[in-house]
């Protein structure tokens, strides 16, 4: 709780007035629920003297309409302050919650890439949506109800204690006994809430994983393994929500027997008072009154305690993210690269909690507009070298400069500005083609975009669809056939037009002829960047000015395409494998 308070004190402290209206409006709110309760023993004490002395019906119909007239215009004014109150402390809990989830976000932006992967998307998720919400649950109906109850609690034993001291207290007493059984009700209700809440999180995940791979399931015809798993997950979310349903069947119930009790209690004990004229009837109405308006905000208490226990574990949660460093320092001041040469000065890497080296001493020079061509087997460290270069990671011995600078000069936007890269895995965005590719450049017009799929060689497939640029592809590409998701990732990342330009195995799934269309424009376009092409197909490769071979994350060869076949090593058995179908000495393979 400590650590909640500290937490959202500045939050809270950047909407203090607001905050204070609400509470004022909640006075005035509960002042009018309160007072109708002294109207009515008032006009039902002078109804009965009425009748006693014998006024006429016009004459009580006359007192009466009067009454009706006040209570109306007090529920006018109690729900017009109720109204306030919910626009000052429950718009200022949807304030704060945009605010830590802007920040929370902001936050994961601002990590490294190796950070984001030691923790799982379904947690980070759960960070941003569910704990900020909990949150807001506290800065809300929260505090909303806190105050409500203390405050109309403070304002009804006043009332009732100007009324009769010894029946206040005895018309109070089962209160607490109602807090405590709801209390204890609440949190085995609240417990199974938060257990299925994570089981239809599960649920949820596994379904969109399921559809997501929709086309590998009907491929191994495994639907019913699927379907399997699927029927064991709902089942399980079954029961526990007829656990969830059996406590709170006991809820309600249980506010009705003990709000019952104590009016009969209240009716039975004001009667033995009026019989000793200490009390009148209008007193037995208006302490009834007082009962029920006491009794929602006392049972509410258990529901609260449990809010701020949920608040308190989620905010520790957030603020466990919120208070690691990035891995990755970048400086504010920008510098000025002397060309854009990439450069690997006896660099070596060690993932994190790896114990084995992913690249060992590799040493290169790749200058301005030339080309490199990087190859290997699979888990020999290609990936992990164009990481590198676009300071995904930092190297844990050696130095990569750009332009003769280290990377980790540059400041963070500086340095992605001048680096384009597309990754192994198409990275695609549930949203239309054009879309996808101006995410490289938001500003980028219709003719920039069109040449950009023209020259990753997808305009003809774009042509022949109904919605043409503006189609949609689905989650993650899934419209898109293998080799369209890795044209459009190129597409996108040529649009950017950066001085540097990594292409990691993007047209793995493409044919060779496509293929060479797309490396051709790349040589003989305008645009010219310093390139790194890593690819199993040597073919991707052989138009390099510069090719290294990378075995178990060493440099076991480098030169050029024909250099290379005149060693007759590795790059040349696997020349001769993909090309000429030709196996390969043991030594190698």
């Amino acid at each position: 709780m400590k650590l909640l308070l500290k937490a959202l004190y500045p939050l809270l402290w950047r909407f203090r007035w607001r905050l204070l209206a609400g509470i004022i409006f909640l006075i005035l709110s509960n002042f009018f629920s309160i007072y109708p309760a002294r109207l009515v023993q008032q006009t039902l004490d002078e109804t009965l003297m009425q009748i006693q002395r014998g006024e006429s019906y016009a004459v009580i119909l006359r007192s009466l309409g009067y009454f009706v007239v006040a209570v109306i215009i007090l529920a006018i004014a109690r729900g017009f302050f109720l109204f306030l109150v919910r626009q000052t402390i429950i718009t200022t809990s949807r304030h704060i919650e945009t605010l830590q989830r802007q920040q929370l976000f902001q936050r994961y932006l601002s990590y490294s890439f190796a950070q984001l992967k030691r923790v799982s998307t379904g947690d980070l998720m759960a960070r941003l949506i569910e704990d900020t919400a909990n949150v807001r649950m506290f800065t809300g109906p929260g505090i909303m109800y806190t105050l409500n109850t203390f405050i109309l609690f403070v304002m009804v034993l006043v009332m009732m204690l100007q009324v009769n001291v010894k029946m206040t207290f005895y018309v109070l007493a089962p209160l607490p006994l109602l807090a405590f059984i709801l209390y204890k009700v609440q949190g085995r209700i609240n417990r199974y809430s938060t257990i299925i809440q994570r089981q239809l999180s599960d649920l949820t995940g596994f379904t969109e994983e399921s559809l997501t791979a929709i086309r590998l399931i009907k491929a191994l015809v495994k639907e019913r393994v699927f379907f399997e798993r699927f029927h064991e997950a709902s089942l399980s979310l079954y029961d526990k929500s007829l656990r969830l349903i059996r406590f709170d069947a006991l809820f309600y119930p249980s506010i009705a027997l003990l709000i019952g009790l104590s009016t009969l209690f209240t009716v039975w004990l004001g009667g033995l008072e009026v019989l000793q004229g200490r009390f009148t009837y209008g007193n037995i109405a208006e302490f009834v009154i007082y009962v029920n308006l006491l009794t929602w905000p006392i049972a509410s208490l258990g529901w609260i305690t449990s809010m701020i226990q949920q608040a308190a574990a989620s905010q520790a949660r957030i603020e466990e993210f919120m208070r690691w460093r990035s891995e990755l320092s970048f400086p504010k001041q920008k510098v000025k690269p002397k060309d854009f040469s990439l450069v690997f000065q006896q660099v070596w890497f060690r993932y994190p909690n790896a114990e084995r080296f992913a690249l060992k001493d590799v040493d290169f020079i790749l200058e301005e507009g030339k080309v490199l061509g990087v190859t290997g087997r699979t888990g020999s460290g290609k990936s992990t070298l164009a990481y590198l270069c676009a300071r995904l990671y930092d190297p844990t011995q050696g130095t990569v400069l750009l332009g003769r600078i280290p990377l980790q000069r540059y400041p963070q936007q500086q340095l992605y500005h001048f680096i384009s890269y597309a990754p192994q895995e198409p990275l695609l965005f549930p949203d239309t083609i054009r879309n996808n590719v101006r995410y490289a450049k938001l500003d980028a017009t219709e003719e920039e975009i069109v040449e950009a799929l023209r020259f990753a060689d997808l305009w003809k497939d774009i042509e022949q669809m109904p919605q043409g640029i503006d189609t949609f592809i689905g989650e993650r590409g899934v419209m898109l056939s293998g080799g369209q998701q890795q044209r459009l990732a190129l597409a996108r990342a040529w649009l950017k037009k950066a001085p540097v330009l990594i292409l990691d195995d993007v047209l793995s799934a493409v044919d060779t002829e496509t293929e060479q269309r797309i490396l051709y424009q790349l040589r003989h376009s305008s645009y010219r960047p310093t390139l790194i092409v890593i690819s199993h197909r040597l073919s991707a490769l052989q138009q390099a000015d510069y090719i290294i071979v990378l075995e178990d994350g060493k440099i076991i060869e480098q030169g050029s395409h024909e250099a290379l076949l005149r060693r007759k090593g590795f790059y040349y058995c696997l020349y001769h494998l993909q090309f000429r179908n030709q196996p390969c000495a043991e030594d190698y393979f």
